[in-house]
């Protein structure tokens, strides 16, 4: 049974070092499946302010562990219980809630003195990918007011020279632009990485193979007390995983922008609008031709974007490039570009909120921390 604004205050609220296993961990959206989207999300969030209040950070994805009814929890005799479970990333807690009392030993051991707090901040859910479209919006933001600001002190204050000039600018431009929506696309993949394999992957992303050097013994830890087998088995596992996805993602920066772009949208069963992502490439393929190209634009670059040549906005024109003519740049062209990186990336959120509804959290207001 979900539960609402009253029952969720009865329920029993534990931590627990460590559960390293979170792949029989359910995403409530899969347990209730049923249950109205609505529901199950009032719920987690419920759920999450009764975590909050016995210390839980809020990060992390919060899951539905099912104990079987053998295992004597409860009431019930054939249907088993289930519990609420979310594990905190930065030190390994898990915190678990439950409407009914969990007796286990080691459980009770581990909670002699465990209470409420008294101020834990509010959070609001947020889905995995969030944070990252806000900074990369504010960061296109802030480019192009920068952008308007040095091309108009440069209209007012510049006499000769000044084309060629705003010709520099324009390109520094576009090479920004163009760099910002590649660490997009790297700190979303490492969010998937993370939801994937550091959170059970609940929601069945598809990860494409790809070619990682892995050392795990470079990334298992010392026991600081040798004879602690235990504690240097959890370690290891923990510090393990970690490695991995930042291998892993090491790996995937190096990628191509065309096999990136691919890993990450398959993983998430996207299909990107085609006129506005053509246009990212398009200035992907200028940016890398400017720098290896001598600022022209190359056959095998066309070829890649399946064209004969591009064209630029010039004021309300269109300017072509061809093979192996100079590449130019307006600034009509880039306002346009800022326009469709943006809507890409809210379009892209609002289907990763649907594609990967788990919810992680923050404080409502994070910038009045």
């Amino acid at each position: 049974m979900l539960p609402d604004q009253d029952s969720v205050k009865a329920y029993h609220v534990y931590m627990y070092t460590f559960i390293d296993d979170l792949a029989s961990i359910r995403s409530p959206y899969d347990y209730f499946q049923h249950v109205e989207q609505y529901r199950i999300e009032d719920a987690i969030r419920l759920v999450g302010d009764r975590f909050r209040e016995f210390g839980w950070e809020g990060d992390g994805t919060i899951g539905i562990i099912w104990l079987p009814p053998f295992v004597d929890v409860g009431v019930e005799d054939t249907w088993g219980t289930c519990i609420w479970h979310v594990k905190q990333m930065n030190n390994g807690i898990s915190f678990l809630a439950s409407d009914v009392a969990l007796d286990f030993d080691r459980i009770a051991e581990q909670n002699e003195g465990f209470v409420a707090r008294e101020a834990a901040p509010e959070m609001v859910p947020i889905t995995i990918i969030e944070t990252v479209v806000e900074w990369f919006t504010r960061a296109i933001t802030n480019t192009e007011g920068e952008m308007r600001a040095s091309l108009a002190f440069l209209s007012a204050h510049v006499g000769s020279g000044a084309d060629q000039i705003a010709a520099h600018l324009l390109f520094h431009y576009q090479n920004t632009l163009v760099r910002l929506f590649n660490e997009f696309m790297d700190e979303c993949y490492l969010q998937v990485l993370i939801e994937a394999i550091d959170s059970g992957n609940p929601h069945k992303i598809r990860l494409r193979k790809a070619r990682v050097d892995v050392d795990a013994t470079s990334y298992l830890p010392e026991p600081e007390d040798p004879e602690d087998v235990a504690a240097a088995i959890d370690a290891s596992k923990w510090f393990t995983i970690k490695g991995l996805i930042s291998d892993m993602w090491k790996a995937y920066k190096w990628e191509p922008f065309k096999t990136k772009s691919e890993m990450l949208f398959k993983s998430l069963d996207y299909a990107p609008d085609e006129k506005d992502f053509f246009e990212i490439r398009k200035h992907v393929v200028l940016r890398n031709c400017m720098q290896h190209h001598e600022a022209q634009l190359d056959r095998d670059s066309l070829r890649s974007l399946g064209r004969d040549k591009v064209t630029i906005l010039d004021g309300g024109k269109t300017a072509i490039i061809e093979v192996w003519k100079p590449i130019i740049m307006t600034a009509d062209e880039l306002y346009a570009l800022l326009a469709v990186m943006i809507r890409f990336a809210e379009v892209f959120h609002s289907h990763v909120a649907t594609r990967v509804p788990s919810r992680n959290f923050r404080t409502k207001n994070p910038r009045a921390s």
